[in-house]
């Protein structure tokens, strides 16, 4: 699997995923963020197609990271650790780049903090949305913030 983006046949043709990471505190259970997901996702608009998937803390993602030998994901996830976010969150989109991922995943997230379930309105938004650069970008091949 190459770094960054998977890739798989379709129909003779290479199909990209994009993928983006997020990392972020919430009040709520990890259950009770689950429970919330489809409605958030419905109200986010988000494409079908797109798989979400939760940890509580980071060690998943940084066993994943390893598993792929993404060493620059696992420094990512080594620093979301040391600052103590208690979840993180990968989107998969297929067909679409790893910004287009992180933009729906910032979506998702924005609509989380604004559900009354997960949050009681203590506190603001800590956490962060990270992707690979493009190509076609300064940031080619490295983890950058979405903005």
């Amino acid at each position: 699997m190459a770094v960054g983006c998977q890739t798989s046949v379709k129909l003779g043709d290479i199909m990209t995923i994009g993928k983006a990471y997020a990392f972020f505190d919430c009040p709520a259970s990890r259950a009770k963020i689950e429970a919330e997901l489809p409605d958030i996702r419905m109200l986010t608009k988000t494409p079908q197609e797109m798989e979400l998937y939760l940890a509580e803390g980071t060690g998943y993602m940084g066993v994943d990271a390893w598993v792929r030998g993404d060493t620059r994901l696992m420094e990512v996830v080594e620093d979301a650790r040391r600052a103590g976010f208690r979840y993180s969150m990968e989107t998969a989109l297929p067909d679409a780049s790893d910004r287009r991922a992180a933009d729906e995943l910032a979506a998702v997230m924005n609509n989380a903090y604004t559900n009354p379930n997960l949050w009681n309105g203590e506190g603001g938004f800590r956490g962060g949305i990270v992707f690979r650069g493009s190509l076609f970008s300064r940031a080619f091949g490295r983890y950058v913030s979405r903005d």
